[in-house]
């Protein structure tokens, strides 16, 4: 098997932006310099995210039984996987030995078009799953969001699991409510049309252009691929050395919103309000 390395690397210096849209026309443009602010660092938004999904896949992670001599699934967060084929740094990962098999992107001030390349990095670079997770401004409603490209079956699937109200900062089950103009502005930002996404064939397609509700009991579930699994195609996918018949890396989205909600009401996430108007729909 190839080595495959990841080190923890500092985050670069960052710019907020008012507006960020691919297709429709707008700019990607800093602040005016009376308003704008260097942040060193992702920002609250983004480390609260990935910290928070860090501890609620652990769990599901840890209670895995791995047979002797078996490398064991390890989550961790900030990591840098090198191959041949790509270099991959994850916000949050879940490594089978030294491979990266589940990467989650927290996408604060990152374009919604970026989903694309992301997900053509993370496939070229063996990974089994990314989620991208993105907080995006609707009305009076922050939604949140995720992309789940499963690569080993082949599938895309956009979500609108819940929201925080502007007014009040407490947590919304949307299931989702999102106009039909903002979702094809959601659309023509993910870059889902001709010459866009939809014109690449080794990028999972999105199983509908209407961003479905929260999974089942608002469980995110991640499959998990080993030797007794579907198919795997592709030769720079490599299986979970065991039978992993049943087994899943799961995220409590419900407890992820309510812990940002907190956070938000408590004014302890300053950049909130920032990336959510970035992402705004």
């Amino acid at each position: 098997m190839e080595q495959v390395k990841y080190i923890l690397q500092s985050y670069p210096t960052r710019v907020f932006y008012d507006k960020v849209c691919c297709n429709r026309g707008t700019l990607l443009t800093p602040k005016d310099s009376n308003s704008a602010h260097i942040q060193y660092g992702p920002g609250l938004t983004h480390s609260r995210i990935a910290s928070k999904v860090l501890v609620l896949i652990d769990p599901s992670v840890s209670s895995i039984t791995i047979p002797p001599n078996t490398p064991t699934l390890t989550p961790g967060m900030k990591g840098t996987f090198s191959t041949p084929n790509a270099n991959v740094v994850a916000d949050v990962y879940v490594t089978t030995g030294d491979r990266g098999i589940i990467g989650i992107e927290v996408l604060a001030m990152h374009r919604w078009c970026d989903i694309a390349k992301l997900a053509r990095k993370y496939r070229l670079g063996g990974f089994h799953h990314l989620v991208c997770l993105k907080v995006a401004r609707a009305g009076n409603i922050d939604n949140m969001f995720f992309v789940h490209f499963d690569f080993i079956r082949h599938t895309a699937k956009l979500c609108c699991f819940a929201g925080i109200g502007i007014n009040n900062n407490r947590a919304v089950d949307l299931h989702p409510v999102i106009s039909n103009a903002q979702r094809q502005n959601l659309l023509a930002d993910l870059g889902i049309g001709p010459g866009g996404w939809q014109s690449h064939s080794e990028i999972p397609q999105l199983m509908t252009l209407h961003p479905q509700g929260p999974p089942a009991n608002h469980i995110l579930r991640l499959e998990l691929y080993g030797t007794e699994s579907v198919e795997i195609q592709g030769t720079q996918f490599v299986p979970i050395p065991f039978d992993t018949t049943a087994l899943d890396v799961t995220i409590d989205l419900a407890q992820l919103v309510e812990f940002l909600a907190v956070r938000v009401r408590l004014n302890e996430i300053p950049d909130w309000q920032s990336v959510a108007r970035s992402g705004k729909i």
